[in-house]
C-alpha cells in the first residue's frame, strides 16, 4: 500500500506521461529493504529512463527504509483494462449433488444431557450431540468463564 501510494506521485509530479494511457508497474529490480516498522516515510522518485524510475524510501529521521534501483512502467490502454476479464468471473455457483444415504447406511446419533453423561455412555455411535452449557450469571463475560 505504501509503494502504491508513493507511485501515485509519478503522474501527479509529471515524471511519466499519461499520453498513451495509464502506466502500471511492470518490472521491479534492485529492491532492498533496510528497515521495518516506520510509522511515517518519505519517498524520493527519480526518472532513470523513459519508462523507468528509481525509488528511495526514508523514515521521518532520514534513515533508509527501502530502495528500488529500477521500476519499469508499461502503458495500458483503457481497452486492455476493460478487457482484463469478465468482472463476475470470480463469482460462480457450482452445485454439488447430495446423495442421501439409504436407511441401511444411516448414521446412528445419540443425544446426551451433558459431558458427564457422555463419559458414562458406552454406546458406539457415529454422532454424539451434547448441548452447550449456558452459565448462570447475567454478565456475558462471567457466563463464558463459568462454562469454560
Amino acid at each position: 500500500a505504501l509503494l502504491d501510494a508513493a507511485l501515485h506521485a509519478l503522474a501527479a509530479g509529471g515524471l511519466v506521461s499519461l499520453a498513451d494511457g495509464p502506466r502500471l508497474p511492470f518490472a521491479w529490480s534492485g529492491v532492498a529493504v533496510q528497515a521495518a516498522g516506520a510509522a511515517m516515510v518519505r519517498v524520493k522518485l527519480s526518472r532513470t529512463g523513459t519508462d523507468a524510475v528509481a525509488l528511495t524510501v526514508a523514515d521521518a529521521d532520514g534513515g533508509p527504509v527501502a530502495s528500488v534501483e529500477s521500476l519499469t512502467l508499461r502503458a495500458v490502454s483503457a481497452e486492455q483494462l476493460r478487457g482484463a476479464g469478465d468482472p463476475d468471473q470470480l463469482f460462480a455457483v457450482e452445485w454439488t449433488p447430495l446423495v442421501l444415504p439409504s436407511t441401511a447406511d444411516a448414521s446412528t446419533i445419540e443425544s446426551v444431557a451433558d459431558i458427564d453423561a457422555l463419559r458414562e455412555s458406552a454406546a458406539e455411535v457415529d454422532v454424539v450431540v451434547v448441548p452447550c452449557p449456558v452459565g448462570t450469571s447475567d454478565d456475558t463475560a462471567t457466563r463464558v468463564r463459568e462454562v469454560v
